[in-house]
């Protein structure tokens, strides 16, 4: 019931950083003591590139909450299987997210910003991005039939999102994504 772009994001936390660690353990062997170890690790250890002078670097907290929402969901739908009795994943607390503080142009950069675009290529989509508040997805899904040049609207209704190797049109993922 995911969608491709999710779906594909999963199987990458799984890959690079669940599987490493417990892939080898037995489901039903699978303890909170091997959840927690991985965790520490990963917030230890966790990057798949090295710091600089080769140094371990560890993850964020908020990958490592993501890596357990995913874990907890593969064993809730074990649980439902019955192939395992409990969750592991659910007797854990993971790491708390650290507050996200983000980083915008103030008004007086905008048209600096702009200007650093002017006659290249990313020069539409960056006055899109910037006056509309598109998405890079949302823009790179627009088409003609988007476009009412006479009441002077753009319709969102669907983007382009990279699943793989691959570029796919989805809708924009919620309702609320849908507009005029």
């Amino acid at each position: 019931n995911l969608e491709k772009t999710t779906i594909e994001g999963y199987k990458i936390y799984i890959e690079r950083y669940i599987n490493p660690r417990i892939g080898i353990i037995e489901l039903q062997k699978l303890s909170p003591y091997h959840i927690q170890n991985m965790y520490t690790d990963l917030i230890k250890n966790g990057r798949i590139k090295k710091g600089k002078n080769n140094e371990n670097k560890g993850l964020s907290n908020k990958t490592v909450l993501q890596v357990h929402r995913i874990l907890r969901k593969a064993l809730n739908q074990a649980c439902k299987m019955q192939l395992v009795n409990t969750n592991s994943a659910d007797m854990m607390e993971p790491p708390k997210k650290k507050k996200y503080e983000a980083n915008y142009l103030k008004a007086d950069e905008i048209p600096e910003f702009i200007e650093a675009f002017k006659d290249t290529e990313l020069y539409i989509p960056v006055i899109l991005g910037i006056g509309l508040g598109l998405r890079r997805g949302e823009i790179l899904g627009l088409r003609w039939q988007d476009i009412n040049f006479e009441e002077k609207t753009i319709s969102i209704n669907q983007t382009l999102v990279r699943v793989g190797k691959e570029n796919i049109f989805s809708t924009p993922k919620t309702e609320k994504s849908q507009r005029v």
